[in-house]
């Protein structure tokens, strides 16, 4: 599965609380055949963690952003997303109650909060290393069906002509 080019299928990015999840998010995808990347168990013991990073995103083919209410205002979890290479994928597991914003908000996400069953946090989990849109997200469609984008709660008026 892996790709020539790359050493890793997927570099997990993570802050603070959710390192158990990165454990479990590495386990299903490396059971799957998946070679993945994670700061936790793959730095080096006094290595330098800037440099691992940097290797983590050139040898990743992919990226999966373990979203969590700080991710998107810690420094070093912003440039990992920040600096991850344009051309390849992203995909995002929401971990707490925190909806990604910005850049992560239109990115199709599995949401990991709240699921307790093993058997459907492993489903989400292969949804968004395949890239596949999962069914609901309980948010909101501009139109259609789960793969449309988020509805805009900044975009208002012209109620009448959307209608």
């Amino acid at each position: 599965m892996a790709d020539a080019t790359f050493e890793y299928d997927f570099f997990v990015s993570r802050r603070g609380t959710v390192a158990a999840v990165a454990q479990e998010v590495a386990d299903v995808l490396e059971a799957e055949g998946f070679k993945v990347v994670v700061q936790d168990y793959d730095t080096e013991h006094g290595g330098n963690f800037k440099l691992f990073i940097h290797d983590a995103l050139v040898k990743a083919r992919d990226l999966i952003v373990l979203h969590t209410a700080d991710y998107d205002t810690n420094h070093w979890t912003r440039e990992e997303f920040g600096n991850f290479p344009a051309g390849r994928r992203v995909g995002v597991l929401r971990c707490d109650a925190a909806d990604p914003r910005g850049l992560l908000q239109n990115v199709v996400y599995g949401d990991l909060h709240g699921v307790a069953d093993l058997d459907a946090r492993r489903r989400i989990i292969l949804d968004v290393a395949h890239g596949r849109a999962p069914a609901l997200r309980g948010q909101p469609r501009i139109f259609g069906g789960p793969t449309m984008p988020l509805e805009n709660p900044q975009f208002t008026g012209r109620e009448t002509q959307l209608t």
